[in-house]
């Protein structure tokens, strides 16, 4: 695909932003320089908490960020977005702890969760897909987490999975284990 992109001379843009928690880091980067026209796009929001900055980051060959400089406006980060993405690459120690907690907790919640039944999507990054076996709607659910104080995600605008899965985030301990006990509730209802 990159090669008859390439030798078209159609860009192609990854999104990579969820990059930061996969422990393997297998990403496209290493093959920028082979297909220049490769776009990379990061962010800086997911891993540091902090969506409300609209931080993030491209990576192209040098003919593709100044064309993206072109197009971006004049004042397109803040200067209180500048300080935290400047300290944010700084911080390697708190991306690899939570990058390893998150894998360890997901794996353990993947474990837990198909005790009880659910299906769990494969996943390497923050977040997973729940559904029920067999499949169907589950606004029930979501209202019953919802009025035990847990919000999920619901998928009635993912293509294809019409409501009948959630998006959880993969949370620490203490919360996972809060997640675990309503949705034990939920089944033994």
């Amino acid at each position: 695909m990159f090669q008859a992109c390439h030798d078209r001379d159609i860009d192609i843009v990854c999104d990579e932003a969820f990059y930061d928690f996969t422990v393997n880091h297998r990403h496209l980067l290493s093959w920028r320089h082979t297909f220049p026209t490769l776009i990379i796009i990061r962010s800086m929001t997911k891993m540091f908490s902090i969506p409300g900055l609209r931080a993030g980051y491209l990576i192209a060959s040098p003919d593709k960020v100044r064309q993206a400089e072109k197009l971006m406006p004049a004042w397109s980060v803040n200067n209180i977005a500048g300080c935290a993405i400047k300290q944010a690459f700084k911080e390697q120690s708190f991306t690899d702890a939570s990058v390893n907690m998150i894998a360890t907790e997901r794996e353990r919640m993947k474990t837990k969760l198909e005790e009880l039944g659910f299906v769990i999507s494969p996943a390497t990054v923050n977040y997973y897909l729940l559904r029920e076996d067999p499949a169907k709607d589950l606004l029930p659910l979501i209202t019953f987490l919802s009025e035990k104080g847990i919000h999920v995600r619901h998928t009635y605008n993912f293509s294809g999975l019409n409501g009948s899965y959630i998006r959880m985030a993969v949370k620490k301990n203490e919360e996972n284990n809060r997640l675990l006990a309503a949705l034990q509730g939920w089944k033994e209802r």
